[in-house]
């Protein structure tokens, strides 16, 4: 009986062994394949930085066919111009966070650093059929600090950040 206790365990340790690296080289193989999504993200970046504010808000928008024109777009264009006016200079972005639904629809949520405060840019992009478009895009300073402030109360309010 002790010998088939013992060779019940050594198998069950071992398909569980096996099941583990399956996963575990599984979820390797998906990091490693960059999200295309991302490559939006990157290009909007780049023209920002090179080219300035409106011009990758024009470039973002115009991925967008769906979108009239003029529309409330040029509203945040505008809005966003005036706000980078009086922040300083453009010192890069963070992704702080990113959320997918599914294969079709993702949300990034980028730290736009500039000299004097940052902004929250949250851009949600979707996917029809074979290429990225802007479906939404937000941008906020003042309730992304009153947000930050407010967890950082929770977080301190407890003993030992604990």
């Amino acid at each position: 009986m002790k010998k088939n206790i013992l060779k019940t365990a050594v198998i069950s340790i071992t398909l569980c062994t096996m099941l583990s690296l399956f996963f575990s080289c599984a979820s390797v193989e998906n990091v490693e394949k960059k999200d295309d999504s991302s490559k939006f993200i990157e290009s909007f970046f780049s023209i920002y930085e090179k080219e300035g504010v409106g011009k990758a808000l024009d470039n973002a928008f115009q991925s967008n066919s769906y979108v009239p024109k003029p529309s409330s777009m040029d509203t945040v264009r505008i809005r966003l111009i005036d706000a980078t006016n009086l922040i300083g200079s453009y010192d890069g972005y963070e992704i702080i966070g990113k959320r997918a639904i599914g294969n079709s629809l993702v949300n990034y949520i980028c730290l736009v650093k500039y000299d004097m405060q940052p902004l929250r840019f949250n851009f949600i992009l979707y996917k029809a059929k074979d290429k990225w478009m802007l479906q939404n895009f937000q941008f906020d300073s003042s309730a992304f600090i009153d947000e930050v402030a407010d967890m950082s109360k929770f977080y301190y309010g407890k003993k030992d950040g604990k």
